[in-house]
C-alpha cells in the first residue's frame, strides 16, 4: 500500500519494478509524529551517519526514492531459492548532483575500507516464528534481532544444517589449497567443560577464536603459571614462550584450516570486549528500530560493520579469516555464520531452507582458485593485507605466513620476503595505492613487506596486466648475494613455450573466450585443478634449504641500467585514476620518465611526499622486464 501524498516512479534502469517517491528529505524529517518517517529518517541516519545525511536534508531539491524487490535478486539467484527469499525496500537520495552524491557517501566509504561493495540503506519486513510449524521456512520475511539476546537455537540449527550437507577436513578443495600435514598438532586448548587447559586429544574437534589483543591482557598461560592453570577452573594460553609462539605462527594455516568452527570477536578494539549480546549485561550496541503500520513490523536492515571494524584492520587477523572454514562471527548489531560451501546464514533473516543468500560474494574473504590465476590469487592477498596495520613491523611476514604456506604448492617455490621465487620477476612489480613510507629496515625496499601502506600488483586498477606472464620478459638476472639462488633470469620471448614443448605431457595451455586470459594446466595431480599464468618449473631441494636459512636480503642485479630525468610532468596514463593532481591534491602521483630531449619513455608512480627531492634530477633506472605487446596510442612503454 503506497501512503497517502506519495507518488510511485520507475526506477531508472530496473526493469518492471515500480519505485515510490517519498517527497522531499525536509518533508520526512518534518513529521515526528510519523513513525514510518521516523523509520525512514533512522534508516538514513544508520548507514550514511547523522552528519552526511544532514548535509543532504539541507539542499532544497534532495529527495527519498523507496523501492522493493527480493532480497538477493542481485545476485541472480532467484531460480535456485525463490522459495525462500525475503522481500526488502531500498531507500536511495534523489535530487542531488553528483559531487553531492560523492559527499554522502564519503563518510560509508571510509566505513567500508575501500570496498567494492556498495549499497543503499534498506528496510525489511518482520515475522517471527510464534504459530508456525517447526522447521516450515517463513517467505518474504526477517526476524527480530534483540540487542540483549542471541538466538542460541536458530545459531545451533546453522550448525547442524551446515554438517548435515557437507563435512569439511581441512583445506580440501580449489578456494583452499589442501596442506601437507603429515604432524598432528600439538595445541593447547581450554576444556571448557573442565575451565582448564589441555593438551588437545589427538583427532579431537576444536574450536578456534579470532580476536585483536588491544591493551595487554589481565590474565595470560605463561611458562611459569601453566601448571596451575592446567588444573580445573583455570584458563588461557600461553603468551610469553618464544619457542610455543614460533611453532604456532608457523602452523597457523593448519591451525585455522584444521578447527570445526572459529568465532570471530569483530566488535570492540581489545580482549576485554566480549562478545556482544552473549550476556544481556553487554548488548549489541547498534539496534533495529522496529515500527508497526496495519499489522505490519517493519526494521531498518542491520549493517554488520564486519569491514569497518578494527579487527578487520589488523593484519594478524586477515589470515585468520582466509583459512577458516566456518566463521560465526559476532558483530556490533548481529551474528553472522560464514561457510566455505555456501551455507551463509544472517541472524536477522530466517533460516534459508532453500539456498538463499543475503550478502553479496566478498572476494576479499577468500582465496578464489577456481576462476582466478594463482598470481591473481596471491596478488589479491598482498593487496587486502597490506592495508591492514601491524603493530611490531618485525611481524609484516609472520602474519601473513599461513598464506604463504597455503600458496607454496601452487607456486611450487618458497617465498623470499614474501615474494614467489618461482615468479619473482613479476613479484617485483608491485606499486603503492597511496602513501607508503619505509617500514622496519630489516626487510628490503624491493618487497612490499619493507614498506608501511596499502599496495596492489597493477592489473587490480584495471585489466593492463590479465595476461602479465604472457606480455612481460625478465631483462636482467638477479642472485641472492654470497648464494647460488638463482631468482631471476634473463629471457627471451616464446620462453614458456620452449618450457611447454620441452614438456608437453605436462602442461596444457588454455584460452578463456570471456576474459581472453591465457593460461596453463598442471597435469601433476596435486595441482592439476590451478590456473597458471605461465608453465612453472619446481624450485630444487637445494634452494628451498638455502632460503630456509634466511639469506641476506641483498640482490645481486645484472642487467641494463639509464639515466632519465623526472620533473612535475605526470603521466598521462593514470590521469584519470588520479584526478586530484591537476586539483593541486597529490595522493600518489604518476610522473613521466622523460630522455635528454624531454620525451616521455615511461611513468613512475612516486610519493608526492617525495616530489621536491625528485623533481629536476636524473636518476638511473634498471630494466627488469619488458612488454612484448603494444597496449594503445596512451601507453607510452
Amino acid at each position: 500500500m503506497v501512503p497517502q501524498g506519495i507518488r510511485p516512479v520507475t526506477i531508472p534502469g530496473v526493469d518492471s519494478i515500480e519505485g515510490v517517491d517519498l517527497g522531499s528529505l525536509r518533508r520526512i524529517w518534518s513529521e515526528p509524529s510519523c513513525p514510518f518517517c521516523d523509520l525512514v529518517r533512522y534508516t538514513f541516519e544508520a548507514y550514511y551517519g547523522k552528519s552526511s545525511i544532514e548535509v543532504a536534508v539541507s539542499i532544497d531539491a534532495s529527495g527519498a526514492l523507496m523501492n522493493w524487490t527480493p532480497l538477493n535478486e542481485i545476485h541472480n539467484d532467484l531460480e535456485r531459492s525463490a522459495h525462500d527469499i525475503p522481500y526488502y525496500v531500498e531507500l536511495s537520495v534523489s535530487g542531488i548532483s553528483n559531487d553531492q552524491y560523492t559527499a554522502l557517501h564519503a563518510e560509508r566509504l571510509a566505513q567500508t575500507y575501500g570496498s567494492k561493495f556498495m549499497f543503499n540503506p534498506c528496510m525489511i519486513a518482520l515475522q517471527d516464528g510464534d504459530g508456525m510449524e517447526p522447521g516450515q521456512p517463513i517467505i518474504h520475511f526477517g526476524k527480530t534481532v534483540e540487542p540483549d539476546r542471541i538466538d542460541w537455537p536458530m545459531i545451533k540449527g546453522w550448525l547442524d544444517s551446515c554438517s548435515s550437507k557437507h563435512f569439511c577436513d581441512g583445506l580440501a578443495d580449489l578456494n583452499h589449497n589442501p596442506l601437507k600435514q603429515n604432524n598432528q598438532l600439538q595445541l593447547r586448548v581450554i576444556d571448557v567443560s573442565k575451565a582448564c587447559v589441555v593438551t588437545l586429544p589427538c583427532e579431537k574437534p576444536y574450536i578456534a577464536l579470532s580476536y585483536v589483543w588491544g591493551k595487554d591482557q589481565a590474565l595470560k598461560l605463561t611458562s611459569h603459571n601453566q601448571v596451575s592453570l592446567h588444573k580445573e577452573g583455570c584458563f588461557n594460553r600461553i603468551q610469553d614462550d618464544a619457542e610455543n609462539i614460533q611453532v604456532n605462527v608457523e602452523r597457523m594455516s593448519q591451525i585455522y584450516s584444521d578447527a570445526h568452527l572459529t568465532i570471530v570477536a569483530a566488535a570492540g578494539t581489545n580482549a576485554d570486549y566480549g562478545l556482544l549480546g552473549v550476556s544481556p549485561k553487554r548488548p549489541r550496541s547498534i539496534r533495529q528500530k522496529r515500527v508497526t503500520i496495519q499489522g505490519l513490523t517493519i526494521a531498518n536492515r542491520l549493517g554488520s560493520h564486519i569491514t569497518s571494524s578494527y579487527w578487520n584492520k589488523r593484519g594478524w587477523t586477515y589470515q585468520e579469516r582466509i583459512l577458516s572454514l566456518k566463521l560465526l562471527t559476532f558483530t556490533l548489531s548481529y551474528v553472522i555464520y560464514y561457510c566455505d560451501e555456501g551455507c551463509d546464514q544472517d541472524e536477522q533473516f530466517h533460516m534459508s531452507h532453500d539456498g538463499a543468500q543475503y550478502t553479496p560474494f566478498d572476494m576479499t574473504s577468500k582465496l578464489d582458485f577456481a576462476i582466478n590465476s594463482i598470481f591473481e590469487v596471491y596478488a589479491f592477498a598482498v593487496t587486502e593485507y597490506t592495508k591492514r596495520s601491524i603493530t611490531n613491523p618485525m611481524d609484516k611476514v609472520k602474519a601473513f605466513r599461513g598464506l604463504l604456506d597455503v600458496l607454496e604448492e601452487p607456486f611450487k617455490c618458497p617465498f623470499f620476503f614474501g615474494l614467489p621465487v618461482s615468479m619473482f620477476d613479476i613479484g617485483l612489480l608491485w606499486i603503492p595505492l597511496g602513501r607508503c613510507r619505509r617500514g622496519n629496515k630489516g626487510f628490503p625496499s624491493w618487497s612490499w613487506a619493507g614498506w608501511n601502506g596499502a599496495t596492489a600488483y597493477d592489473y587490480i586498477q584495471g585489466d593492463t596486466l590479465t595476461n602479465i606472464c604472457q606480455r612481460t620478459v625478465s631483462q636482467c638476472s638477479i642472485v641472492v648475494k654470497e648464494t647460488d639462488i638463482h631468482l631471476c633470469h634473463t629471457s627471451t620471448p616464446g620462453t614458456d613455450n620452449a618450457i611447454l614443448m620441452k614438456d608437453q605431457s605436462k602442461w596444457t595451455r588454455h584460452l578463456d573466450d570471456e576474459t581472453s586470459e591465457i593460461y596453463y594446466r598442471d597435469t601433476e595431480r596435486e595441482t592439476r585443478l590451478y590456473r597458471y599464468p605461465r608453465p612453472l618449473s619446481a624450485v630444487g631441494q637445494k634452494v628451498n634449504y638455502l632460503l630456509s636459512k634466511e639469506p641476506s636480503p641483498i640482490l645481486d642485479i645484472q642487467g641494463r641500467v639509464a639515466k632519465f630525468r623526472l620533473t612535475g610532468q605526470h603521466s598521462n596514463v593514470r590521469i584519470i585514476d588520479s584526478p586530484s593532481c591537476l586539483e593541486g591534491q597529490h595522493n600518489r602521483c604518476d610522473l613521466a620518465i622523460l630522455d635528454r630531449e624531454d620525451r616521455a619513455v615511461g611513468r613512475v608512480r612516486v610519493d608526492p611526499y617525495d616530489l621536491s627531492r625528485l623533481y629536476n634530477r636524473e636518476h638511473k633506472f634498471l630494466a627488469l622486464s619488458r612488454t612484448t605487446v603494444h597496449f594503445g596510442p596512451d601507453d607510452i612503454s
